[in-house]
Parts: C-alpha cells; sequence; structure tokens
C-alpha cells in the first residue's frame, strides 16, 4: 500500500473514532436526513438502506421503502454518506412543517 492509501486510511479511522465517542457522549448533534437512491442507480441490487448500514453512527429512523429512507445522522455523517455515495445516493436534510394553528 502506497503511504497515501495508507493515510487516507488512518485518517477515514480516526474521523470514525471522532464521532463514535462523540455519540456515545452525546456530543454530537444529530440531524434527520432522507437517502434516497438515484433513478439511475435503481437498477443496481444494492439500496439506500444497505449502503447506509455501512456508514458508522447512521441510525435508521423509517425504511418502508428500501430506497427511500430517513436517518438520524451527524453533520459529519452525513457528508460521509455523501463522500462515499455521492454517485448513488442523495442525502437531503428534512424539512418537516409544523401545521400547528394555534398561532
Amino acid at each position: 500500500m502506497d503511504r497515501y492509501g495508507q493515510r487516507d486510511r488512518i485518517a477515514a479511522g480516526i474521523r470514525n473514532t471522532i464521532f463514535e465517542l462523540g455519540a456515545l457522549y452525546g456530543r454530537v448533534n444529530m440531524t434527520a436526513y432522507v437517502v434516497t437512491t438515484r433513478w439511475e442507480a435503481r437498477t443496481s441490487s444494492s439500496t439506500a438502506e444497505q449502503q447506509v448500514r455501512e456508514v458508522p453512527g447512521v441510525r435508521i429512523r423509517s425504511s418502508s421503502n428500501p430506497h427511500c429512507i430517513t436517518v438520524e445522522a451527524s453533520e459529519f455523517a452525513a457528508a460521509e454518506i455523501q463522500r462515499r455515495f455521492g454517485s448513488v445516493l442523495l442525502v437531503e436534510p428534512e424539512i418537516s412543517a409544523r401545521l400547528d394553528k394555534s398561532n
């Protein structure tokens, strides 16, 4: 393995460790994201759910459709999903509207 490959592998390990420790001690803000498989990639055998499970620190909230799931993740974990699977998956923050009519 060349030194750049080794450096990248070590950096990825450090990022994962920092994230896991932060999540363990509750110091990482978790945001809801919608992750969906791009239309052109839906012919592949793997789904968004299968790919997202490979990223540490991501919690799946809803997966009734394996190609469109809702996850809770830190900003770092969402960026990691985008980095690993950006050509196959779309990652967007979930936007929810309050329908509270009391205001």
